[in-house]
């Protein structure tokens, strides 16, 4: 390995993880778009495939990964990525301690991935505004009746039988790290009906759940208990009815009493996802305070597609007031330096008017300053 490999090129996620998407997509990183599927190419194949193989060679001979552009464009942009953070969970802290770390702990050896990012299904019983049809079937349901996909829900099924054999393929090779999710990963049947005919053995991994934070039940409060670590990923982007409008309709309550249940668990570490866009830039104060109330940290990523979704496609009067409070909080002090850019504002408002005559509800409700620039 180069000891001078390019802080903006070498990623670790292809060496450590594998992740299946709801259509059956697998690649090394959500980023990144699948070639190869889980119908017909199990977990293994996978990783020992000549494109995990070139993509491997490509970051350590410091070669630009076209598949890797959106990391690159959002470290431009924001000065944070999905490839920075991974460096960072796995101690790769600074640029001339790479290789040793690297070596030390044999990742170019590693047969099998030792973290697994399982997207089971995209049923789900929210359709938050950023999401999209893959994601969820709320909201592939919406766009349907919309007119504005023609994605069919049959996309999103995987055969039980092919599910059952590549757990068991994660389970035998005792990764450090099952990830599952939706959709909403705990309202899919598939997902507690696996976890609760494990072996004793069997839950020794650390199971990660993402979740709306709108469903739990007995089954679920059950394998939670069996984990010896769990992680939670709270996917929260605002609180309270402001959580409502754009992750609709999440029942604030519920979240409420859920993470509330979460952190009374000694075996579980739960902190917030949240997925900032110029629908929730201007409200993080509220989210952050709530946070704090909690001694929930977040972690902050940001919406690129839809582009008219993006945290900087406000007028500009609003962008700055948000971005001064937003600068103040961790993790986000470097965004003082961003610009507003209403390229996309146009498109934005028509996509809101649409969603919320469609849902009848107002954008008004919760950021009542933009009706002084809304385009009709």
């Amino acid at each position: 390995m180069s000891d001078n490999l390019k802080q903006d090129v070498f990623c670790i996620l292809p060496f450590v993880q594998t992740v299946v998407r709801t259509d059956g997509a697998m690649s090394s990183c959500c980023n990144i778009s699948g070639t190869q599927n889980i119908r017909n190419t199990d977990i293994a194949q996978f990783w020992n495939s000549s494109e995990v193989a070139e993509l491997k060679q490509k970051v350590l001979g410091d070669q630009p990964v076209p598949q890797c552009e959106l990391c690159y464009k959002q470290e431009r942009v924001q000065g944070e990525s999905m490839r920075i953070r991974s460096l960072q969970d796995y101690k790769f802290f600074s640029k001339p301690h790479r290789s040793k770390v690297f070596n030390y702990f044999g990742y170019a050896e590693k047969k099998f991935p030792k973290k697994i990012e399982w997207h089971i299904q995209n049923l789900c019983n929210l359709k938050c505004l950023t999401c999209n049809p893959r994601d969820s079937s709320a909201f592939l349901t919406e766009n349907q009746q919309l007119k504005i996909t023609n994605l069919n829900q049959s996309q999103y099924s995987i055969d039980n039988n092919i599910i059952e054999k590549n757990l068991q393929l994660i389970l035998n090779h005792q990764v450090d790290m099952l990830d599952l999710r939706g959709g909403e990963s705990m309202l899919i049947p598939k997902i507690q009906n696996m976890l609760l005919s494990l072996a004793p053995e069997q839950y020794d991994c650390t199971l990660s759940i993402q979740t709306n934070g709108t469903v739990l039940n007995s089954n679920w409060k059950t394998i939670l208990s069996r984990f010896k670590k769990i992680k939670i990923m709270l996917s929260v982007d605002a609180y309270g009815s402001d959580n409502y409008y754009i992750r609709y309709p999440a029942d604030w309550d519920k979240i409420e009493s859920n993470t509330d249940y979460f952190l009374s668990q000694s075996n579980i570490n739960v902190h917030i996802n949240c997925t900032i866009s110029n629908l929730n830039f201007p409200l993080l104060p509220k989210l952050v305070y709530w946070a704090k109330s909690k001694k929930l940290f977040i972690n902050w990523s940001f919406v690129d597609i839809p582009e008219y979704f993006h945290f900087t496609n406000l007028p500009q009067p609003i962008f700055n007031a948000a971005k001064l409070q937003a600068s103040k909080f961790s993790g986000l002090e470097h965004l003082i330096t961003a610009q507003s850019n209403t390229q996309y504002w146009p498109e934005f408002c028509n996509m809101i008017t649409l969603r919320d005559t469609h849902r009848k509800n107002s954008v008004f409700d919760i950021l009542p300053d933009l009706q002084n620039f809304w385009i009709n």
